[in-house]
């Protein structure tokens, strides 16, 4: 789980500003496919898990910035993974 001030359907965060977690994600992803011999089994899986408060319709991103694997938002019935939108968890989004 990977703490946020903001996150959105895109699986884009808003942290502190700082960078920490970018840069922590990025090393854990990249030790992780290293040490599988790049398969991608061993790779960093980031969840931000939000209040529908923090839900934000956009999020700036930068080139530092790792997108999350997915988002939650369980008080507002939403959810996104990596590959597809998702609200009412499971049902798509139009």
């Amino acid at each position: 789980l990977v703490p946020a001030v903001a996150l959105d359907l895109s699986r884009r965060r808003c942290g502190h500003g700082a960078g920490f977690y970018d840069r922590f994600i990025a090393r854990s992803r990249a030790a992780g496919s290293a040490a599988d011999g790049g398969s991608d089994l061993r790779r960093c899986r980031t969840i931000g898990l939000g209040l529908a408060e923090q839900r934000q319709d956009g999020i700036p991103e930068e080139d530092h910035d790792e997108r999350l694997d997915g988002v939650i938002f369980p008080d507002a019935e939403a959810m996104a993974e990596e590959t597809k939108e998702v609200s009412d968890f499971g049902k798509p989004l139009d």
